[in-house]
């Protein structure tokens, strides 16, 4: 085992210590290029080199490390491609180059390491397609390919059932979400930022265990939202922001922390946040169609903390029951028709501390007690 705090170059006689099983020298001040002498180390089964201020290549020889299982090289500004030769460490369990500044294609070869439960390529500058032999690694647990140049379609995952985290969020891949029947274990989507079109898959709204869903900045369905109205265990985060979706909104899940629908053209009325449970802390319909007078079911949201309904066309007065967002620390409804006084019944958000209501047709007066009650405003 080699732990140890140090700076500058690592030492190459590392490299002849070949009964090294285990070296984690994360977090300290190393500099220069990981050793080519590393790949005599052929016992080793973890090798963490996280979060220094590595660069040059990752060298080829590190494919002789068979026994390897954990392989960390994030959080530094190695430059190259990923070396085809990592497809040859098939102990390896976790993979993680992160945070680099890696180039070129994923080469397929990743798709022989069939044991592999993590892996993370986030933030580098990888281009081409996500490899067809990707199709092999249904031991993954975690696949992150987020903030690369990444380009073509979003491969089949349907069938991974041990699958938990899929992020491929900032890239430019291209044409539907597939299928995802089958990803019964599927906690964490986030397919935002690609140039992904076509309908949202029902079976996305059906699988039970997500947390967190986030198709934003596409150009998703320029037609009605599918049916997701399934029974999640979770209470997840539903992002379907700047989209194309229009129409009225279908019924929401019951079980939502967030929802955020901005940037897209839905119209009707807001009686669908009736049908939700009080456990939401985030609603943003901002910059939609939206028009009618706001529903006067918020005695339920005790838990909001940002409340965000401008730019649309919602008019009427500002109901009463918004005295129950006890948790409200901000308000936006910029930019509809709203008619009347600031309610009294928003003395009682006294955690409020962003309120925009410009571009309205309310009351010119500022009623002596937002400063008297609302003292957290800024």
């Amino acid at each position: 085992m080699f732990d140890a705090n140090l700076s500058g170059p690592i030492p190459h006689e590392l490299g002849n210590l070949s009964n090294l099983f285990y070296i984690d020298l994360s977090g300290n001040y190393l500099v220069g290029s990981i050793p080519f002498s590393f790949g005599a180390l052929t016992s080793l089964a973890t090798l963490d080199l996280s979060n220094n201020q590595l660069e040059n290549v990752i060298p080829h020889q590190l494919g002789n490390l068979s026994n390897l299982v954990n392989l960390d090289f994030s959080g530094n500004s190695l430059r190259g491609s990923v070396p085809v030769s990592i497809g040859a460490l098939t102990s390896l369990i976790h993979l993680d180059l992160s945070i680099n500044k890696l180039r070129g294609v994923i080469p397929h070869q990743i798709g022989n390491l069939s044991n592999l439960s993590y892996l993370d390529l986030t933030g580098n500058s990888l281009v081409g397609s996500i490899p067809f032999s990707f199709g092999a690694l249904t031991s993954l647990q975690t696949l992150t390919l987020s903030k690369n140049l990444l380009t073509g379609p979003v491969p089949n995952f349907g069938g991974w059932s041990s699958l938990t985290r899929l992020s491929l969020d900032h890239n430019s891949l291209s044409g539907s979400i597939p299928d995802f029947a089958g990803c019964e274990s599927l906690q964490v989507l986030d397919l935002s930022g690609n140039q992904l079109s076509g309908d949202l898959p029902n079976s996305v709204g059906h699988i039970s265990n997500l947390v967190y869903l986030d198709v934003s900045s596409n150009s998703l369905n320029c037609g009605t939202l599918p049916d997701i109205t399934s029974n999640f265990d979770e209470y997840p985060g539903l992002d379907l922001s700047n989209n194309c979706f229009e129409g009225r909104v279908p019924l929401f899940p019951f079980k939502l922390a967030s929802l955020d629908i901005s940037g897209n053209k839905f119209t009707g009325n807001l009686s669908f946040l009736c049908h939700i449970d009080g456990e939401l802390t985030f609603i943003d319909l901002s910059n939609n169609l939206f028009s009618g007078s706001l529903p006067d079911c918020w005695s339920h949201f005790q838990k909001l903390v940002i409340l965000d309904l401008s730019n649309n066309h919602l008019s009427g007065n500002i109901p009463m029951s918004f005295r129950f967002l006890y948790q409200l620390e901000a308000l936006y409804l910029r930019k509809n028709g709203f008619v009347g006084e600031l309610p009294m019944s928003l003395s009682n958000c006294t955690n409020l501390r962003f309120v925009d209501l410009g571009e309205n047709k309310l009351s010119s007066t500022i009623p002596e007690w937002v400063g008297e009650r609302l003292t957290g405003m800024d």
